[in-house]
């Protein structure tokens, strides 16, 4: 359903441009099977349909938050919060690059 939103607004608005960001699933993070698989079919949508997308390995989080934070068993809040600490950064610096 979120990838022919995507397309749809694509449709209507196709002189803006698109930035999404996107978190790929981890088998460490993840209880949910078809993650993987949902993940790997969006994937062509999202190259079709935006001008540029930020990609998140939910992964390399789980390393941050296991490795850096030294947190045994990193949950869904934690993960969150490296997530809402970064984006607004990675946005600003696209901002910066694309319109100076």
């Amino acid at each position: 359903m979120g990838t022919q939103l995507i397309s749809r607004i694509r449709e209507e608005y196709p002189d803006r441009m698109m930035l999404t960001f996107s978190v790929f699933p981890s088998r460490k993070v993840s209880d949910i099977v078809v993650e993987p698989y949902n993940a790997t079919l969006s994937v062509h949508q999202l190259v079709e349909n935006f001008d540029e997308c930020m990609v998140l390995d939910n992964e390399a989080l789980y390393g941050i938050c296991f490795h850096t934070l030294k947190l045994t068993t990193p949950s869904y809040k934690e993960i969150c919060d490296i997530k809402l600490y970064y984006l607004p950064v990675l946005f600003l610096t696209e901002y910066l690059y694309f319109c100076y």
